[in-house]
């Protein structure tokens, strides 16, 4: 099976673009290094967010089980 791969015209223009913006001979937009760079502090945002989350409901399955067995331990003293 032969794939067939062909950019459209305005994709390379893309391309050439992004690389005269990372040798630095355009500034009108973002180097490739640029854009890593600012996509790192978003992803790790993203992760954050999401351990933040799980450990919300970690936390509120602890209350909920802990509230059950403490109520118990109290009637009993």
């Amino acid at each position: 099976m032969v794939c067939d791969f062909e950019p459209t015209a305005q994709t390379i223009r893309s391309w050439a673009a992004q690389a005269d913006r990372d040798e630095v001979r355009w500034s009108d937009g973002l180097t490739t290094a640029k854009r890593a760079e600012l996509r790192e502090p978003r992803r790790d945002k993203r992760r954050l967010e999401k351990e933040l989350a799980i450990l919300g409901e970690a936390v509120a399955w602890f209350e909920q089980k802990t509230d059950g067995s403490t109520s118990k331990q109290r009637s009993s003293l």
